[in-house]
């Protein structure tokens, strides 16, 4: 099989439901994004100082990242079915778990953060980043196939909350610290 078939060389592709759209249509779009943050989270990953709980937590978000990406090809399909996979309410959880377990385990700042510190933290915050685009791309996709999907808008909404607390999580174990933002007049 050839990784090539020049069945998009005029600007559309298919999506899984046989539909064929503009490679510049938002669902693409929002395909896309989520693919350039799992990516980022596979860098992330890849950092040699990265602890092995967060290894381990990040394999798990790409996977259902991967889900999101699958349920969001076949989202506007009109043969009733659902999608073959989906993200569910445990995958939200899971992620409030993770938040809660990280706050309960160092000091929490009532500020904004300046992004910065060691190596893992920085390439969290660049995710965390990246995840909120997607999710504005997300939420715009599902508005336009009028698809309401709370599952979805819940989870990319607190996987970049999640983010930022293994941001300063990571700073924390590195005794890095997480630079407060003061308003200065």
């Amino acid at each position: 099989m050839k990784i090539y078939t020049k069945t998009g060389d005029k600007g559309s592709s298919q999506l899984p439901t046989g539909l064929r759209a503009s490679k510049g249509d938002i669902q693409f779009e929002a395909l896309g994004q989520l693919d350039e943050l799992n990516c980022l989270l596979g860098w992330c990953r890849s950092e040699p100082t990265a602890p092995e709980p967060l290894r381990q937590d990040l394999v798990w978000v790409q996977d259902r990242i991967m889900t999101l990406c699958s349920q969001l090809a076949v989202v506007a399909a009109d043969d009733g079915k659902p999608p073959p996979l989906e993200l569910s309410e445990a995958d939200v959880k899971r992620l409030e778990t993770a938040i809660d377990r990280v706050y309960e385990s160092m000091p929490v700042r009532e500020s904004f953060v300046i992004p910065g510190g060691c190596e893992v933290s920085c390439r969290l915050h660049l995710a965390r980043t990246a995840c909120r685009r997607a999710e504005r791309c997300v939420i715009r996709c599902l508005e336009d196939l009028e698809q309401p999907q709370p599952v979805v808008r819940a989870f990319v909404n607190r996987l970049s909350d999640t983010l930022f607390v293994w941001a300063l999580f990571a700073n924390h174990l590195a005794g890095a610290p997480n630079r407060p933002w003061m308003p200065r007049p």
